[in-house]
C-alpha cells in the first residue's frame, strides 16, 4: 500500500483498519488517538508495528513496535499529545486509518500471525496513562 516503506525484508503481513469518528466536530473534539491489537505469531522474533495515517502528508506514521510471540497479548500505542489531531482524521468521511504490520526477523522462516482484535481508538478517558 502507498505511504508506508517496509523497515526490513522477510515474510510480511499488512492489515489496514479504519474507524469512523462519531462526533459532531471531530477535528475539534478528538483529544487522543491510539491503536491496539491482540496478536500472536506461531514463532518468536516476529516484529509488529502499529501505524496511523496522516492525511495532510499522505503518509503513515509509526506509533510503536514490539515483538509478538505464540502467546496472545495486548499491544497498544498512542499518538503523542498533539493538541490538534485533525491531520489524522480524513475530511469528508471523518475516518481514522491505521495499519498493523508484521515481519519475521532473521531466520524466523514461515510463520502465521493472528490478530484477534485490531482497535483504532479515540477519546479514551484515561489515554494515555500517566
Amino acid at each position: 500500500m502507498a505511504g508506508l516503506t517496509y523497515l526490513t525484508t522477510g515474510l510480511t503481513t499488512d492489515v489496514q483498519a479504519t474507524v469512523e469518528v462519531d462526533l459532531l466536530s471531530p477535528t475539534e473534539e478528538v483529544e487522543n488517538i491510539g491503536v491496539s491489537a491482540v496478536s500472536r505469531a506461531t514463532r518468536n522474533f516476529v516484529l509488529m508495528g502499529l501505524f496511523v495515517k496522516n492525511f495532510d502528508t499522505g503518509r503513515y506514521e509509526m506509533l510503536g513496535v514490539d515483538f509478538i510471540n505464540p502467546v496472545p497479548n495486548l499491544y497498544g500505542f498512542d499518538l503523542p499529545d498533539l493538541g490538534n489531531y485533525s491531520p489524522y482524521i480524513k475530511s469528508g468521511t471523518n475516518e481514522i486509518e491505521a495499519r498493523v504490520w508484521t515481519v519475521g526477523l532473521g531466520a524466523v522462516g514461515r510463520h502465521q500471525v493472528w490478530h484477534d482484535l485490531i482497535e483504532v481508538r479515540y477519546n479514551q478517558p484515561f489515554n494515555p496513562l500517566p
